[in-house]
C-alpha cells in the first residue's frame, strides 16, 4: 500500500486545488480552508493517490476516520476500495468514514450487507445562494435582512469589515473553538453521512 499520509499544512492549497470539484459534492466541509483550520483538532492527514485523488485521515478520541476520496466520479470505486485496503491492511483499523457526501454514497451504491451507512439529519447544513445572501433581497430573506439591520444599528462604530488573511488564524481558532464548546452535541466534522464496513475482523 503506497499511500503516505502527511499533517496539511497552508502550502498544500496548490497541491491539492486541482482535486476540488473533480465530482459533485455538495459537502460544506470540501474546501480546503475547512481542512487547514480543523488540522490540528482533528489530526487531518492527506496522501495523494497516484495524482488522481486525494484522500484524508482524520483522529478525535482514538477514532480513526476518513473522507470520501476527491477524484473523479467515475474513480471512486477505485480509490474508495484503496481506503479500505488501507484501514485493513496498514492501520489494522476498522474502516470508517465520517465525512460522506450523500451523491457519493448513491453513486457506489455499496452492500448493505458489507457496509453500513447511517444519514446525520441533525447536522445538515443549509446552501444558500450567493448573490441572494450579498443582497439579501426579497421577503425569503427578509427575517436575515432585519439581524443584519440590527447588528448594523447595535454595532455601529464597533466592528470592522475585511478579508481574513493568514494572521488571523489564532482569532479564527479561538472562535471556532468558543463556538463548538458552546454547541450542544456538537461534532463539527460529522455531516449527513457516515459510514462503517460490517467487517468485525480486521486483518
Amino acid at each position: 500500500m503506497s499511500l503516505e499520509f502527511k499533517p496539511v499544512v497552508a502550502e498544500d492549497i496548490d497541491k491539492l486545488r486541482p482535486f476540488y470539484g473533480l465530482r459533485p459534492n455538495k459537502a460544506c466541509d470540501s474546501v480546503f480552508l475547512d481542512c487547514f483550520l480543523w488540522k490540528d483538532y482533528y489530526r487531518i492527514q492527506c496522501a495523494v493517490s497516484e495524482n488522481r485523488a486525494a484522500m484524508w485521515l482524520m483522529e478525535r478520541e482514538g477514532q480513526v476516520s476518513t473522507a470520501m476520496p476527491m477524484c473523479r466520479e467515475e474513480d471512486l470505486p477505485y480509490f474508495f476500495n484503496q481506503l479500505v485496503e488501507y484501514f485493513a491492511e496498514v492501520l489494522h483499523k476498522p474502516f470508517y468514514i465520517s465525512l460522506a457526501d450523500e451523491e457519493a454514497v448513491e453513486y457506489l451504491n455499496l452492500d448493505p450487507n458489507e457496509f453500513e451507512v447511517e444519514e446525520q439529519t441533525d447536522l445538515k447544513d443549509y446552501l444558500y445562494d450567493g448573490e441572494a445572501m450579498r443582497t439579501l433581497s426579497g421577503k425569503k430573506l427578509h427575517k436575515k435582512k432585519n439581524h443584519l439591520n440590527g447588528f448594523l444599528r447595535e454595532y455601529e462604530g464597533r466592528y470592522e469589515y475585511r478579508r481574513l488573511c493568514c494572521s488571523d488564524r489564532h482569532e479564527v481558532w479561538r472562535f471556532m473553538e468558543e463556538w463548538r464548546q458552546n454547541k450542544v452535541d456538537a461534532d463539527a466534522w460529522t455531516i449527513p453521512w457516515i459510514m462503517r464496513w460490517r467487517e468485525s475482523t480486521i486483518f
